[in-house]
């Protein structure tokens, strides 16, 4: 479980505690929101991950990691979704595909 940082058609930017994910696993992911929104087991790849903050001195806990999930093979049911939770969210409105993201362009991003 984590918080979502950075969304898009193409796939999202978490961050989390505990669990260490492998570059290139492929997985499935939930995404839901306090508003009762929920999109179960979206099939996803696994990007990229990085430590976002390291545990620091003198509050030791748990590393909070990064990690860049790319979505694969979307249904038709799961993309339009995908972009009501994005179009619901956004104060640009619809919501239009565009390429597939960069890792760097989801290093930063808005809590939802």
């Amino acid at each position: 479980m984590g918080t979502i940082r950075d969304i898009g058609l193409s796939g999202l930017s978490i961050e989390y505690i505990l669990e260490d994910l492998e570059k290139g696993e492929s997985g499935r992911v939930a995404i839901w929101d306090s508003r009762g929104f929920s999109l179960p087991s979206l099939p996803c790849k696994v990007v990229e991950q990085v430590v976002a903050r390291a545990s620091q001195p003198p509050f030791f806990g748990p590393e909070v990691r990064r990690c860049v999930l790319q979505f694969q093979g979307l249904t038709e049911d799961q993309v339009a979704g995908l972009k009501h939770f994005l179009a619901s969210r956004s104060s640009l409105g619809a919501v239009e595909p565009g390429p597939a993201f960069p890792p760097s362009r989801l290093a930063g991003g808005y809590p939802y």
